[in-house]
């Protein structure tokens, strides 16, 4: 008997329901999850357990003490280690995007805090500096707050009408 009202090619049976249910929310790699339910595919399963079941699978970030290999974060670490840094430093240390340095950052929330604020090299905005830690981060000065608020406000269409009347 399956949850889904929809017919399914390979419809679940409740004992793999049962297996699924108690094994899916663990830290089991895939491997063996396939392992105790031959019949299903990767995808299958995720598909189920995650519509079907509405269940979700902790992730390594999660799950405090995982075993799982993190590089990006071992590396980051040990560039941390010895000055801080901008997400823009950072990811030209590393070789990646700033978008990917941003992801390890903020996957590692409870490790690294942000330090202080810093110019720009151009002087049109202010970086978060980030450091190794379990500090609480530093307030964005309101001088920055304000002065990122007025660019928002700013009208883009107000701004061109004056650019073509001068």
């Amino acid at each position: 008997m399956t949850l889904s009202t929809k017919k399914q090619h390979n419809a679940f049976t409740t004992h793999e329901v049962e297996i699924l249910r108690k094994r899916w929310p663990t830290m089991m790699p895939m491997e063996e999850l396939l392992a105790l339910l031959p019949r299903h595919t990767r995808n299958s399963l995720t598909g189920y357990a995650n519509k079907v079941l509405k269940l979700r699978r902790p992730t390594s970030r999660a799950t405090p003490g995982s075993r799982r290999p993190k590089p990006a974060w071992d590396k980051l670490h040990a560039l941390l280690k010895d000055n801080p840094m901008t997400q823009q430093e950072i990811a030209t240390a590393m070789g990646f995007s700033r978008s990917r340095a941003s992801e390890i950052l903020a996957a590692q929330v409870g490790e690294v805090y942000i330090s202080f604020w810093r110019p720009h090299e151009d002087g049109r905005y202010y970086e978060a500096v980030w450091s190794l830690g379990h500090l609480p981060n530093a307030r964005m000065p309101t001088y920055i707050k304000r002065y990122v608020g007025e660019i928002r406000r700013t009208d883009p269409f107000a701004s061109l009408i004056r650019q073509v009347a001068a």
